[in-house]
Parts: structure tokens; C-alpha cells; sequence
């Protein structure tokens, strides 16, 4: 399976869950659940945003990079 057929797959989790699980039904009708329609974003995607940004950052300002590693 591709990335973006999984992360396709992954999104439409809150839609059968509305479908199809009474139990999902009944817990967010009592506020148990709350749902929150985002964007599919991976850990290692976000993972390598973040190494991209403190590269520029400490491109930037070595300085402050250091200290708030320290």
C-alpha cells in the first residue's frame, strides 16, 4: 500500500466509525469523544520538518540553538 493511500485510509477512520460502531455512536453523544477533522500528517513527516527547521534556525542564530539545547 502507498503513503497516500494509507494516509487516505487513516482519514476516513471518524467516518466508519460514525457509520458502522454503536459504541463510537454512544460515547460522543455523551461527550466522550470529540471529534477533530485534520490533516493526516505522519510522525517521521513532522519529525523531518523539524530537523529541517532547527537547520535553518541554526543557520540563522547558532547561538540561541545551543543555549536552548543546553
Amino acid at each position: 500500500m502507498k503513503l497516500e493511500e494509507f494516509r487516505q485510509l487513516v482519514a476516513g477512520f471518524m467516518k466508519h466509525l460514525n457509520e458502522r460502531n454503536t459504541q463510537y455512536k454512544v460515547a460522543k453523544r455523551f461527550g466522550l469523544v470529540t471529534e477533530q477533522e485534520k490533516p493526516v500528517v505522519f510522525y517521521f513527516e513532522q519529525f523531518e520538518g523539524e530537523k529541517k527547521y532547527l537547520a535553518v534556525t541554526e543557520q540563522l542564530h547558532p547561538q540561541a540553538i545551543r543555549q536552548e539545547l543546553n
